[in-house]
């Protein structure tokens, strides 16, 4: 929101909270506001008070939930996401951002069933497919959360996030052909994708392809990139594995450019 609506919806926000403290349209509506500007602590007090006086209003327990999850306060809320998705069993978008919330905070298998729900609800949004792929990946339902990532490519086929998310799960299979090729089209669509270089080095440490995977370290290095674990990790695991498998590197010649 530009200042030049930020401050008369403020303004407003505030002529009716001082006429009425508990009016909670208006502590819901200031609650967006001052959180869009960085004010996360001032909007969950702000959104506190809202479900305090309408605890029973789905779309206010599920902004609550949103507002402590920008603040930091994972706990709270995931139950204050329960609870909407309690209250309004219909309601995808609770269902998909409690799944999302518990994936972030690494409890994927958790995270399954309210993505499910969600996707069950909304069957045409890439997106949950998406979330759904990855809490399986985490859970290591590896068959599962491959076919449900090629769903959500086949309803969003150059996603970026989409795809990257899929050659994981094919790399974490064992798929690594297939994995390597999707990380390939991931870097079409945005060469500098860094956790993607990352992915493909690893992918092609371990097919044995270790003139790939040092020259996607390279690109890595050259980007400055070397900062990052993973990398650093990676390069380590390189050094050692071609020391330890002298003989076991593949003729990379029939791969594709992995940029």
């Amino acid at each position: 929101m530009s200042a030049g609506r930020f401050e008369p919806a403020m303004h407003l926000c505030d002529q009716v909270l001082t006429a009425s403290p508990r009016d909670v349209n208006a502590l819901h509506m200031k609650a967006q506001l001052v959180g869009r500007a960085g004010q996360a602590e001032e909007a969950v007090q702000l959104m506190k008070q809202a479900v305090d006086a309408a605890p029973n209003v789905a779309v206010l327990q599920h902004n609550f939930g949103m507002a402590l999850w920008r603040a930091g306060r994972m706990d709270e809320a995931v139950d204050a996401l329960r609870r909407a998705a309690s209250l309004q069993p219909d309601y995808a978008m609770a269902h998909y951002n409690l799944g999302m919330l518990l994936e972030k905070i690494r409890r994927p298998r958790d995270a399954i069933a309210p993505l499910r729900e969600a996707a069950r609800l909304k069957p045409e949004v890439a997106e949950i497919w998406n979330g759904l792929g990855c809490a399986l990946g985490g859970a290591g339902e590896h068959i599962e959360a491959e076919t449900v990532l090629e769903r959500a490519r086949s309803m969003k086929p150059n996603d970026v996030a989409i795809l990257a998310n899929l050659g994981r799960i094919l790399m974490s299979a064992a798929k690594f052909d297939r994995a390597i090729q999707t990380f390939h089209d991931v870097l079409k669509l945005n060469p500098n994708h860094f956790a993607t270089h990352e992915y493909q080095a690893e992918s092609f440490l371990k097919d044995g392809r270790i003139h790939d995977a040092v020259a996607e370290l390279e690109w890595l290095k050259a980007r400055g990139n070397m900062t990052t674990l993973e990398t650093r990790n990676l390069s380590a695991a390189i050094e050692r594995w071609s020391k330890e498998n002298p003989d076991a590197v593949k003729n990379p010649a029939d791969a594709p450019p992995s940029k």
